[in-house]
């Protein structure tokens, strides 16, 4: 509360008034539906912030070294976040609201990069729809049948991503819980992998 009412005192830019509308609309309990979230996320880029709190639009070679997993809080203010503090950022949401969700990591460990995408799914209505805004061409949220058709569709569109995709084992699909705020690139690589392993087989069938 002391930040929103410091916020509000200081004369906030637009920017900074649109983060201040959602800590707003936090504080007094008034609860945006699942497509106003996902438009009060239209100002997210995506991006990264190192140890220093430093600010970075591209991926690069110390990004292994440099980054740090921003929690939903951090987020919200940083306005800038790869897939992983994103979906943190969105667990905030359908975690406070009791709706239906997981979170998800996808990993191709051929590559020596190992190219990965996390993301979060949430069931509502007897639907299970994905929620993706980090991954700018498949951005949106789409109604599957059921969870397996979801899965499918992610795997499918992230394979093409892949250069030099030539391992189908090499693909890992886990399901993993809230991680520890600040973690490094190898910490929460072990994070996922402490998850729940999903059987690919089962969901390309």
């Amino acid at each position: 509360m002391a930040e929103l009412v410091d916020a509000l005192a200081s004369g906030a830019s637009e920017h900074y008034a649109r983060v201040s509308s959602s800590l707003i609309r936090r504080t007094i309990g008034i609860t945006m539906n699942i497509d106003q979230f996902y438009e009060s996320m239209s100002d997210i880029v995506y991006g990264w912030v190192d140890k220093g709190g430093g600010k970075h639009s591209e991926v690069y070679e110390k990004f292994d070294d440099d980054y740090r997993l921003q929690d939903a809080g951090e987020v919200e203010k940083s306005r800038i976040g790869v897939c992983w503090d994103q979906v943190e950022f969105e667990r905030r949401y359908f975690e406070e609201n009791g709706i239906a969700h997981g979170t998800y990591s996808l990993t191709y460990y051929t590559d020596a990069k190992c190219p990965n995408h996390t993301f979060l799914i949430f069931e509502q209505g007897g639907k299970w729809h994905w929620f993706e805004h980090s991954w700018e061409e498949n951005r949106g949220i789409r109604e599957y049948a059921s969870k397996n058709e979801l899965l499918k569709d992610v795997v499918c569109k992230f394979i093409p991503t892949v250069a030099n995709f030539s391992d189908p084992s090499s693909l890992c699909l886990y399901r993993y819980a809230k991680p520890p705020k600040s973690l490094g690139v190898l910490d929460f690589y072990k994070w996922f992998e402490g998850g729940e392993q999903i059987q690919l087989e089962c969901v390309l069938k």
